[in-house]
């Protein structure tokens, strides 16, 4: 290069030609050299060699804001949609693909649309969950599936086998995010943008591997046909160094070369061009319409920016949890006002010397030295606990003063509060109810939602309150109104994204079934899928309480506690799995999930030392022992975790009429007869 005097930027803004006096139109460029170029500011001059979209800005400064837009991108910072500085770490980055070069993939560039949002329950009382059209999903699964394919069949090495089969996990993830959960439509929109992000990705990863890297080190050339303009169709990147600009011309990716401006009169540039922003593009400014916040303020060349970026796509995958968001407070209460009626008669345990009534047991009981017990409500139309969970309930030493805590509240309503009404008119009322908020409340356990979990109390207040409007004798003084809109706050934490419409005339219903004309059978498959979504979201609960491991491993043990089960999909409960897992009644078809819930537990701080040893071959008796160890441990440990009786696994007396195809799960029959071999154990 010539040593020709500096270039002032004031000399240049008012005569941008001089960037040109060392102009030969129709040479070959070198990688640092420019076709075209600019001043960007005081201090940087921008110049490109084989990017054909012209020049444009680079995403500059130290403190940059990186929140969402209306695209559910990051606008000048996302690497998706426009160019960022070039990351030794990420050298993919510039290799993604930015525009869709085959039908098939064309619904990676699109997102939902409101046409084909289909609300999940029109019979709701909750407003705004629902599902994509099924066409759509599926074009956009068969989009996604050679992408999955390629990565999965594929060989490579370190470190980008590790990063090519993470990605591909979390891309099925997400797609069986999106298939599977009811979403407000603006949610869906986001989740499927970042399903997107991840299938984008993980092909330029695969094509930097396969296609351009190589071309970078010499080992294959570009077809000549191409030419060497970059390829319009990728991202490309904005660098500062001359071998990373020699190595991404030869392989056909675009880049914009930053240079110091001090150097402006010694850069070859054939033509000034403006330097084009966002706007110019049509890359969208305006916020999301959701409440989001800046995920990361920082330059663009932070490698914590990805890892931000990254961090926030994965928390869509998060398990919910509403124990998480309110620690119930341990309060030191005063000491209550002389009563002439004896305040123990209400405690909600059975109390030593005292009968379910409140009244002194015969001297003949008080001997055998009772302790506090927690009541098991049974009911025709309850399904009974399985055995081992009962057993484990009733092991329990229920005095309230025995945790640490207070009790939380329940993330839905407890099982047997249907049953223990006064009238079956008020049971029909609760039911209907209940049939009318499922969805809704379903769909308010999510990672980005902070649902609080509920009073008892609160609870039979919500359910009895006539939604329908069926009662012409409901109360309507002020205790009602008050009752009325405390139960009204039930989605609080849902950031306005689901709201509660009484206007809605249709009944609830169940499988098809109006909640008028239910059968016995019916109110009893509801009550089971209560009792199961509630016990899997405890478990999960206090899984993340006690468990000192969070890896992929531990995640995929939670999952593997229940039928077809997924560590962050627990509260998404098949009605077919009913009398399978821990209910099922065959002791071989149970094993899998008693013995994955004990290394489950093994991860918990204190774990007891009858569940940490392994055998060669276990015995039904073995099965049976280990589950009602685990089931008296779970009981006593979330007692003493949350305050007051876990909700527990129950069994149907029947076999719902639904499809399903139970899981084939890896345990193996030893040698001798009686015994089995968990090889699941060494995966």
């Amino acid at each position: 290069m010539s040593s020709e005097s500096n270039l002032s930027f004031e000399e240049l803004s008012k005569d941008p030609t001089l960037l040109m006096r060392h102009a030969q139109p129709g040479k070959p460029l070198q990688g640092w050299e420019g076709r075209c170029g600019a001043v960007v500011d005081p201090h940087a001059l921008l110049t490109t060699s084989n990017a054909s979209r012209g020049l444009l800005q680079p995403p500059m400064g130290r403190d940059r804001s990186i929140y969402m837009r209306e695209n559910y991108r990051y606008g000048q910072d996302d690497h998706l949609c426009w160019p960022q500085p070039y990351s030794p770490l990420r050298p993919h980055l510039g290799c993604i693909r930015l525009t869709c070069t085959e039908t098939r993939f064309q619904p990676l560039y699109e997102l939902p649309r409101l046409s084909d949002f289909v609300p999940w329950d029109d019979s709701s009382a909750i407003r705004g969950p629902g599902t994509w059209q099924r066409l759509q999903f599926t074009l956009f699964r068969e989009a996604c599936a050679p992408i999955i394919r390629a990565a999965e069949g594929g060989t490579w090495d370190e470190p980008h086998k590790s990063l090519i089969l993470t990605n591909a996990h979390y891309l099925r993830m997400f797609l069986e995010h999106v298939e599977t959960l009811p979403l407000v439509f603006e949610r869906l929109r986001l989740c499927v943008a970042e399903t997107q992000r991840l299938a984008l990705e993980l092909q330029a990863i695969i094509d930097y591997l396969t296609v351009y890297r190589p071309r970078m080190l010499g080992h294959t050339q570009r077809p000549s046909g191409e030419g060497s303009s970059g390829d319009d169709h990728l991202v490309g990147v904005f660098t500062m160094n001359p071998t990373v600009a020699l190595e991404f011309c030869r392989a056909g990716v675009p880049i914009w070369y930053i240079h110091p401006l001090k150097m402006a009169g010694n850069i070859r540039i054939d033509t000034v061009e403006p330097v084009q922003d966002p706007l110019h593009l049509h890359i969208p400014t305006t916020p999301c319409r959701l409440k989001t916040r800046p995920i990361h303020i920082g330059a663009a060349t932070d490698e914590a920016k990805y890892k931000a970026i990254e961090r926030f796509t994965r928390s869509h995958l998060d398990a919910p949890n509403p124990f998480n968001t309110v620690q119930p407070p341990n309060l030191v209460h005063p000491e209550p006002a002389p009563s002439s009626a004896d305040p123990a008669r209400y405690r909600p345990y059975k109390r030593p010397g005292l009968s379910r009534r409140g009244k002194q047991k015969p001297a003949s009981q008080l001997a055998r030295g009772d302790t506090a017990k927690f009541d098991v409500v049974d009911h025709s139309l309850l399904p009974p606990l399985i055995v081992a969970w009962r057993r484990g309930l009733e092991s329990v030493n229920a005095d309230k003063g025995r945790p640490p805590c207070s009790a939380f509240g329940y993330a839905l309503p407890r099982p047997d509060l249907f049953v223990t009404v006064q009238s079956q008119a008020k049971q029909s009322l609760m039911v209907s109810s209940w049939l009318r908020l499922r969805q809704g409340l379903l769909a308010r356990l999510q990672a980005h939602f902070t649902p609080e979990v509920k009073t008892h109390q609160l609870w039979r207040t919500i359910l009895q309150m006539d939604w329908l409007n069926t009662q012409s004798g409901s109360s309507s003084g002020r205790g009602e109104q008050i009752r009325r809109d405390q139960a009204l706050a039930f989605l609080d934490g849902c950031h306005e994204e689901l709201t509660v419409d009484t206007s809605v005339v249709a009944e609830g219903h169940w499988r098809g079934t109006s909640s008028s004309t239910l059968s016995h059978d019916d109110l009893r498959e509801i009550l089971w899928e209560l009792a199961e979504t509630n016990f899997r979201l405890e478990f999960s609960a206090l899984d993340q309480k006690l468990s000192q491991k969070t890896d992929a491993r531990h995640c995929k043990l939670v999952g593997e506690c229940f039928p077809h089960g997924r560590w962050n999909l627990l509260h998404c409960v098949d009605l077919g799995s009913a009398n399978w897992g821990l209910a099922h009644s065959n002791w071989l078809q149970r094993a899998p999930y008693i013995l994955s819930m004990r290394r489950c537990m093994r991860d918990w701080r204190g774990c007891p030392a009858s569940l940490s040893s392994d055998k060669d071959r276990y015995s039904e008796a073995d099965i049976d022992d280990i589950h009602q160890d685990i089931a008296s441990y779970y009981c006593e440990t979330f007692f003493m975790t949350f305050g007051r009786a876990p909700i527990l696994p129950r069994r149907l007396a029947h076999t719902p009429s639904v499809p399903y195809i139970p899981e084939a799960r890896r345990c193996y029959h030893a040698q001798e007869p009686g015994y089995l071999l968990d090889v699941s154990q060494w995966d």
